[in-house]
């Protein structure tokens, strides 16, 4: 009997939510991703941990203090039925300190289009989407006693994912993906021997999108 009631329930928010992909409405998300070497985006997090490095000698012993922080919304639009068009932004700040030595700051922005297409089934839909941004990083050093280095580069990404989004609510489906994803830092000013940085990788994507419209 539960379990009729819960297939009965995702079924009716199936209906509900097929509705909300048409041409006219909204698409808004947040989410997480757990990926190696590829870049995050559409999430809000916050973290901070403390690396400790030990020695039986004590004065080999340190610690280093690490904190962080992401937010890159996105909002798109229906612009015919099943597929979606919009605008990702991101934002992400670091600090990074040694104590007694150093501090290191980093700073970076990304926006960018996306493009997502619905492949509609009864009880949930597949989904393929599309996205590149453009940004910038900057990044401040400083060891104690010596004047803070700063340092730019210029960035760009995009990334390939596909899918399935699973209904939670009549406006709300969870989203479970597999990505592709791909940055490149260009002309990096800490790293004068290089033109460019490449970081590329797999990633599995966890996330909410919420419709607006109808």
């Amino acid at each position: 009997m539960k379990k009729t009631l819960i297939l009965s329930f995702c079924f009716l928010c199936a209906i509900g939510l097929k509705a909300q992909i048409e041409k006219g409405n909204f698409l808004t998300g947040i989410g997480s991703q757990i990926v190696s070497g590829g870049a995050q985006t559409n999430s809000i997090s916050f973290t901070t941990y403390t690396v400790r490095y030990s020695n039986p000698d004590q004065d080999l012993s340190d610690q280093d203090k690490l904190s962080s922080f992401h937010i890159s919304p996105r909002i798109g639009y229906f612009i015919f039925d099943h597929f979606a068009t919009g605008i990702n932004f991101s934002y992400y700040y670091a600090k990074s300190e040694v104590p007694d030595w150093s501090t290191t700051k980093t700073n970076q922005y990304l926006v960018g289009p996306f493009v997502r297409y619905y492949y509609p089934f009864e009880k949930f839909w597949l989904f393929s989407e599309i996205d590149c941004a453009f940004g910038g990083t900057k990044t401040s050093f400083q060891v104690i006693n010596y004047n803070e280095q700063e340092y730019n580069s210029t960035l760009f990404k995009y990334q390939f994912a596909l899918g399935i989004a699973m209904p939670l609510h009549e406006k709300i489906s969870l989203d479970l993906g597999f990505s592709y994803s791909s940055s490149t830092a260009d002309e990096p000013d800490f790293l004068p021997l290089y033109d460019k940085v490449q970081t590329r990788g797999f990633g599995l994507n966890l996330g909410l999108s919420i419709f607006l419209g109808r």
